[in-house]
């Protein structure tokens, strides 16, 4: 019940701070999908990676969702600026294909790990 009432406030807060984003950006002459498009980048950038490394390392018992979100931002900021000036020593630009590749590979690297190890792993 608690988890519930705690997505429905997350989810609330979201649309408050899409909507309050939309009025702002739309009078500093931006279109609807720049808005729309930053929004979704900033999720996807800053929330998504961090998000499956969380369900690779803690079960859904272990830690609530207001701690989830926490490490997930935390561990997103962490990684993806660290693997891209990593990949910038070898020689890969950081533009935007580099990000999405680094972002796509956490998440497949994570899924991956789901999959194949955590049956294995003894929780007592």
């Amino acid at each position: 019940m608690q988890t519930k009432r705690s997505i429905y406030w997350l989810t609330f807060l979201l649309w408050i701070s899409t909507l309050i984003s939309y009025i702002l950006w739309t009078n500093m002459g931006y279109s609807f999908f720049s808005v729309i498009q930053a929004i979704s980048w900033t999720v996807f950038i800053l929330f998504i990676p961090g998000y499956f490394c969380t369900l690779s390392f803690f079960r859904n018992t272990e830690i609530d969702v207001f701690e989830r979100i926490a490490l997930s931002i935390a561990i997103s900021i962490s990684t993806i600026p660290l693997l891209s000036f990593y990949g910038n020593l070898i020689w890969i630009p950081i533009h935007f294909y580099s990000i999405m590749a680094i972002v796509v590979s956490i998440v497949f690297l994570n899924i991956w790990y789901d999959t194949f190890f955590q049956k294995t792993r003894n929780y007592e």
